[in-house]
């Protein structure tokens, strides 16, 4: 979205109250915790908040603009942009509707009762092969959520998919109306939101408005193993592609095989057969790969090329997601229940291969409406029928499942919990290793809290937690120096608008304040001189109330990193980056370590991971984190070594160490393979994967499988990064104005 202040205006039926008309604005916003340069801040009026409270905060924190529709009349002497609208969401949609009128991309919208979210995914990844996609983040589907995907589509992109949710009658035609979809899917007709709309019927026909916008011979592509869109192909008012595993479906899968997993198939289409295989368990994600290639091929994507797209594809946190620990495996699939998503489930894991027994953890499915009961009792019925060995229940409708599914004759031996806090220790005592365990329920129920004691058997180093003890100290130690009259400065230089580089600076800003240290901010325009910020640097060198100096990299070309870096002097070099301090690092003399490498140790010695006498290795050698953390190492007496892209057997090296330290630069490189069995892993890599999501260098689900500990990516080194530069910045401090080494 690239929008004046004037056209916001007119596109929502508002008034500028103040600032100026031809204010840019880039985004749209509704959490002010979250706002960047250049937003438009949206203030929604929810049940208990009315973020109208938060505009003012909005606005200092960067948006350009806001949206109001409590104020009619506004002066700000800051110059930013107040528009006074009538109701602040259906001027977002309008907002959304013009993006989304500028935008010339074709778009496929996606909805249906479960699987939405994972077809979305599947359907971008099968697209990706010849296109470049934009998709819908996270589940920003609803009537707020869509107006703010519509803007964020750009012009660079090829084709967008969009989801598309209810969670109210008549939302699907507000948010269809305004997304103007060239083609919709439809993944099946189920009772999730029953409560709201009444019957299947009426959640049909909810979600059919989904083509609103759509025109004459625009393609429908519907899962041809759902009984009521089947029954609906000849009335649906656009040509209608089935993807299924009936004998009359356009796109067919036979020979489907469930694995561990993983599931493959045989396709079938247009006279010709293909063999796909999926990186996701399941039978259910046959039709949803199916609606994928469908749309790939409607699109002009060769559909080979498409699949092979499709396999990288590796699911959802919550959503089916397969891990293992300690030899016990484990099946997460508890972001949200239905009937039909839980009986998909089980059905995954009695086509599991498993050497001890399958064990269904299954809690309450909410919002059913009146039926409820009746619709816990049909998955208990066809539980009956599946290889399951132990079912434990928790709540009271949960508790149903177990007790017809008795009745229908099930073999399982059946427990019942009222809740997660009763059910924890059972199910920790019950499972062995070779066990299957599969995990379902409601959101409401938090199951999630039993999948985390299962793999807390395999050790989270939570690199968040530590960061807080460590910021917590540096806010004690800047205090004390406050009260002695001494104020704790870091100095920010940011040269340039890079906004990855904006993004880290405001964290930095921000870690500052939380610990109680003054930030000195200098943001220099990006023909900025090498001569120029070399004068800045020792200014400030100079300045006493300058604690620390810290010069975000990476710098324009014009400007020699190497230089800048050896200009600050070593006394405030809170970076670690001075040759003084390596030098003193290599020798073992008191200085600024490295903030990543110096982060990692603290992570082991904060976790209990004892070092010394250990076989530490190293995967990575650059001149900031791989050679710097195998010295640190050295120096806790570790047994070090360090490999890298020319070591010979690269998962031998690594299988011989007690501490792995994973500083590759390659997104999931590391699986349970180069792992030893108890090994703590420390994953320093950070990267989006191809659904955008961050990972690290290690498979962390993999590497579970073997490790005794392994830190999250997001929530492990990062955070200590940050803490460590704090605790640099306070020790800097310390030493220019009182003389602690």
């Amino acid at each position: 979205m690239r929008l004046t202040v004037r056209e916001i205006a007119e596109a929502a039926g508002g008034k500028v109250l103040c600032g100026n008309p031809e204010t840019i604005c880039l985004h749209l916003c509704t959490d002010s915790r979250t706002v960047q340069e250049g937003d438009l801040f949206v203030p929604v009026i929810g049940a208990r908040v009315d973020s109208h409270e938060m505009i003012k905060a909005a606005l200092e924190a960067g948006a350009s603009a806001a949206l109001t529709s409590r104020h009619k009349e506004m002066k700000d002497s800051s110059g930013k942009a107040w528009i006074a609208v009538e109701d602040t969401v259906k001027a977002m949609q309008k907002i959304g509707a013009l993006c989304r009128k500028k935008s010339a991309v074709p778009a496929v919208g996606v909805t249906g009762s479960v699987g939405k979210t994972t077809t979305r995914e599947m359907i971008a990844a099968a697209l990706s092969a010849g296109k470049r996609v934009f998709k819908t983040a996270k589940n920003l589907n609803s009537q707020i959520g869509v107006p703010i995907t519509l803007s964020e589509i750009g012009p660079e992109d090829e084709v967008a998919v969009l989801e598309l949710g209810i969670g109210e009658p008549g939302e699907m035609e507000v948010i269809a109306g305004i997304s103007g979809v060239n083609a919709a899917v439809v993944t099946n007709i189920g009772v999730a939101h029953i409560e709201l709309l009444g019957s299947q019927d009426n959640i049909y026909r909810e979600k059919m408005k989904i083509t609103a916008g759509m025109k004459p011979g625009d393609p429908l592509f519907f899962n041809g193993d759902d009984p009521i869109l089947r029954a609906h192909k000849e009335s649906a008012g656009f040509p209608v592609i089935l993807c299924g595993t009936g004998e009359d479906c356009d796109y067919r899968a036979e020979e489907i095989v469930p694995r561990q997993d993983r599931v493959s198939f045989m396709m079938k289409y247009k006279g010709k057969s293909l063999p796909v295989e999926l990186s996701v368990p399941g039978r259910h994600n046959v039709i949803n790969a199916l609606i994928a290639l469908a749309v790939a091929d409607y699109f002009g994507i060769p559909v080979e090329c498409a699949a092979e797209k499709l396999k990288e594809f590796r699911g959802f946190a919550g959503r089916l997601q397969y891990s293992a620990a300690n030899g016990v495996e484990i099946l997460d699939d508890t972001y949200n229940a239905s009937p039909a998503s839980m009986l998909a489930g089980l059905n995954v894991l009695a086509d599991m291969a498993c050497e001890g027994r399958r064990i269904a953890v299954l809690g309450d499915m909410l919002e059913l409406g009146p039926d409820t009961g009746r619709y816990h009792e049909e998955v208990g019925e066809k539980l009956a029928g599946l290889k399951v060995d132990l079912v434990m229940t928790v709540g009271e409708l949960a508790a149903r499942i177990g007790r017809t599914a008795l009745k229908a004759g099930s073999g399982a031996r059946v427990m019942n919990f009222k809740d997660t806090e009763e059910a924890k220790p059972a199910l920790l005592a019950q499972v062995q290793r070779g066990d299957c365990v599969y995990l379902k329920a409601s959101r409401g129920m938090h199951l999630e809290e039993l999948v985390q004691a299962l793999e807390g058997r395999c050790m989270k180093i939570d690199g968040k937690a530590i960061a807080r003890q460590i910021k917590e100290e540096c806010r004690e130690r800047a205090q004390s120096l406050k009260e002695k009259g001494i104020q704790v400065n870091l100095a920010v230089i940011q040269v340039g608008s890079d906004p990855a580089s904006s993004v880290y600076v405001r964290n930095k800003k921000r870690a500052c304040e939380e610990v109680g240290i003054g930030s000195l901010s200098y943001e220099l325009p990006e023909e900025t001189t090498e001569q120029e910020l070399l004068e800045l640097i020792r200014e400030l060198n100079e300045r006493k109330e300058c604690s620390g100096i810290l010069v975000q990299l990476p710098l324009p070309d014009q400007i020699d990193e190497k230089t800048v870096i050896n200009a600050i002097s070593p006394e405030k070099d809170v970076d670690g980056f001075h040759p003084v301090s390596v030098g003193k690092m290599l020798i073992g003399e008191p200085g600024f370590l490295p903030c990543t490498p110096a982060g990692v140790i603290q992570l082991l010695k904060r976790s209990g991971v004892a070092i010394e006498g250990k076989r530490c290795v190293v995967v990575g050698r650059s001149n900031i984190v791989g050679k710097p953390m195998a010295v640190l190492l050295l120096r806790e007496n570790g047994t070090v070594t360090v490999a890298h892209s020319r070591t010979k057997d690269l998962k031998a090296v690594c299988r011989e160490a007690d501490i792995l330290v994973a500083a590759v630069g390659k997104p999931r490189m590391i699986t349970e393979e180069y792992i030893k069995p108890g090994a703590a892993v420390i994953d320093v890599g950070i990267h989006r994967d191809e659904n955008n999501r961050l990972c690290g260098d290690v498979d962390t689900v993999r590497a579970r499988r073997a490790a005794g500990a392994v830190t999250p990516v997001p929530g492990g080194v990062g955070p200590m990064t940050i803490a460590m530069l704090m605790d640099n910045c306070i020790r800097s401090a310390e030493k220019l104005f009182t003389g602690i080494s």
